[in-house]
């Protein structure tokens, strides 16, 4: 990738954080938080799971009904560019590879390190890993027509 390539992304990434694409992209991944947040208290609190364990099926849990309402809302004008159902779906789950690690691995750091309460450490974990996500869902799972 060359400099000014490079420069055109960046542009690309500034351009689509003060879009519209970008104010649903938030609202669905709040939304999405606060259901993880829930099933993570029931699987806790209720249910007395492991906590890693139970961030694990709360984050993959969220990442499915993200890609849902992504693909349904936010990127439904866009569903064509990335491929089909299973193939969005696929490059979606890829994609979060990164910030589902991060999230994870600093949810321990938080939670069983510094000993932060395991909402709190989730939501800032959460938090960290959302710019991966909305990075790699404008320029590579939907490709927007910023990309194009």
């Amino acid at each position: 990738m060359n400099i000014n390539s490079l420069r055109k992304l960046i542009l690309v990434i500034i351009k689509a954080g003060f879009s519209l694409t970008s104010i649903q992209f938030i609202i669905v991944g709040v939304s999405c938080l606060v259901f993880a947040e829930a099933i993570l208290y029931l699987l806790i609190d209720m249910f007395h799971v492991y906590d890693i364990i139970a961030v694990i099926v709360a984050t993959e849990l969220s990442v499915l009904l993200n890609f849902y309402i992504n693909d349904n809302w936010t990127f439904r004008r866009l569903k064509n560019s990335g491929g089909g159902f299973m193939i969005r779906l696929i490059k979606f789950h890829v994609s979060r590879i990164a910030s589902i690690l991060v999230n994870i691995g600093l949810f321990a750091l938080l939670n069983n390190i510094f000993l932060i309460h395991y909402l709190l450490s989730y939501f800032l974990a959460a938090l960290v890993a959302f710019t991966i996500n909305f990075i790699t869902s404008i320029i590579w799972v939907w490709r927007t027509h910023m990309i194009n």
